[in-house]
């Protein structure tokens, strides 16, 4: 590959961003200024001092860091451009790290940046400590909504202390692709080498997933994912390998051809690849993750000729699924034919995880409520604030709806006579809707409802199966279903049964 000239900026130039920060600075390096005036004139006043401490370090280090962040992504960009004129038609040689081959994770970035957020957060929310005493004192018991905050900043920290324990125990993996890119319709190989120094007890999960994210602007910004596809497998004590720092997890995924590649389809939205390892561990998980390179290509290069052949991971068939360990229940019907029981309550997790956001939605309206009875406000301020229950009530409400259907909805799906036949129930009773086998067309897996990737859980889908007519819209024959490899298994004995 050719040799890229290290980018240079444009002399004089200052990026919007820089100019944005300069407030931000100004206010950190006066408020800096006073502390340290005020401090060495002997001033008591603890409480003005430590507001003038949280103004220096929350502004000054916003500013400061806006700086450096501004003058990092223009030069990252300028390297971006000096690659894009090199290889226009390989776009994943326009980022170093995917053109070599070798993808760092992002356990060390990701400590120092829940430190960051954590203590700018308990910063800002410790003065408020200080003002509760006073605001009980006068009867004033809306103020405990003001915990939240010390309490949203105790988790921080503590998501912060797991994180640096993650760090310290495995360090940085390192995927080293033996593919450069993965490639639609082909496969994804590689290997990632670990910090883990001894094989864990159970299984170590990875999982390959194509997600769709938009980040919206403006007023309120939000950050948004929708998992397009999904495919896990686990490895056992005997596929894995030593390597110069822990444990060599060997990587090998089939890419469906009708999947999309890695692109910015606009500014906010773009389909991005998503490679992560996991273990549960004694004391702190094991996890790791990577985003990789994805694209439509015709061949594949090997990124190191010096790793043995026969030391590369060759997939096993992928695993059967046990029967046993589905809450499907399989039988034949009592009228004939078989059925397939979709009973209530099988997602447990997912139950649990609505209740209590249910909980904590019902809750807050009810403070929000009772605090709007309580306060004597003038009659205006109090109907402009009556929109903040009445919004928390509405999505209270919603998510009781699916909280519902997560613990007592069932489903029902009964192959006979010639006829397919689904209904939905909840607490009895349901729609009933049916097909004629002749009818029908085909039987495809869909990803229904997903699970975001969040601080503490990787994304996760949900499979559906979709029943497609020779005319008319598909619908579904089950749903909600967890597990790949048991929506597969479900939906292979539906086949066979209307041997379509």
């Amino acid at each position: 590959m050719s040799a890229v000239s290290e980018p240079q900026e444009t002399p004089g130039t200052v990026g919007f961003l820089t100019f944005f920060a300069l407030p931000f600075t100004g206010v950190g390096l006066y408020t800096g200024y006073r502390l340290l005036v005020e401090f060495g004139s002997g001033s008591g006043d603890t409480e003005r001092l430590m507001l003038l401490a949280v103004f220096c370090l929350v502004f000054g280090g916003a500013g400061v860091g806006m700086i450096w962040g501004d003058r990092y992504g223009r030069i990252r960009q300028a390297r971006e451009e000096s690659l894009k004129r090199l290889h226009p038609d390989e776009p994943w040689r326009w980022n170093p790290d995917w053109a070599d081959g070798r993808i760092r994770g992002g356990n060390r970035a990701l400590m120092f940046v829940v430190w960051g957020l954590a203590l700018i957060w308990n910063l800002l929310s410790a003065p408020m400590l200080t003002q509760l005493p006073a605001e009980f004192a006068q009867g004033n018991y809306g103020a405990l909504f003001g915990l939240l905050f010390p309490l949203a900043g105790i988790g921080l920290l503590t998501w912060a202390v797991r994180a640096t324990l993650r760090y310290r125990r495995f360090g940085s993996s390192e995927f080293r692709m033996d593919t450069i890119p993965g490639s639609i319709g082909g496969t994804l190989a590689g290997r990632i080498e670990t910090g883990m120094k001894s094989q864990p007890d159970g299984t170590v999960t990875l999982k390959l997933t194509s997600v769709h994210r938009h980040q919206s602007k403006g007023r309120n910004n939000n950050t948004s994912e929708k998992i397009l596809w999904q495919d896990e497998y686990r490895l056992t004590g005997a596929d894995l390998q030593h390597g110069p720092t822990g444990l060599v997890l060997p990587v090998e995924f089939e890419i469906p051809d009708d999947c999309r590649a890695t692109a910015e389809l606009a500014p906010g939205r773009r389909d991005l690849w998503r490679l992560e390892a996991s273990a549960e561990l004694t004391g702190v998980d094991f996890h790791t993750q990577f985003e990789i390179p994805v694209f439509v290509t015709e061949e594949s290069a090997s990124t190191d000729a010096n790793w043995p052949a026969e030391s590369r991971f060759v997939r096993r068939e992928r695993d059967e699924f046990d029967p046993a360990d589905s809450p499907v229940l399989v039988r034949s019907g009592p009228a004939g034919g078989i059925e397939f029981i979709f009973p209530a309550g099988r997602n447990k997790n997912v139950a649990l995880a609505l209740t209590v956001f249910f909980l904590i939605f019902g809750g807050a309206t009810a403070g929000l409520t009772w605090w709007l009875v309580a306060s004597d406000m003038p009659i205006v301020f109090r109907l402009f604030t009556a929109t903040f229950p009445l919004v928390f009530g509405l999505v209270t409400l919603l998510i009781f709806f699916f909280t519902l259907d997560a613990w007592f909805a069932t489903s029902r799906v009964v192959v006979a006579d010639g006829v397919l036949w689904t209904r939905r129930s909840l607490f009895g009773g349901g729609k009933r809707r049916e097909i004629a086998v002749k009818d029908i067309a085909g039987i495809k897996l869909g990803i229904g409802m997903s699970q975001n990737q969040t601080a503490t859980q990787s994304g996760k889908a949900y499979y559906d199966i979709e029943i497609h007519p020779t005319i008319g819209k598909r619908f579904k024959a089950g749903q909600g279903i967890p597990s790949k490899r048991e929506a597969e298994w479900l939906a292979a004995k539906m086949r066979r049964l209307l041997e379509v």
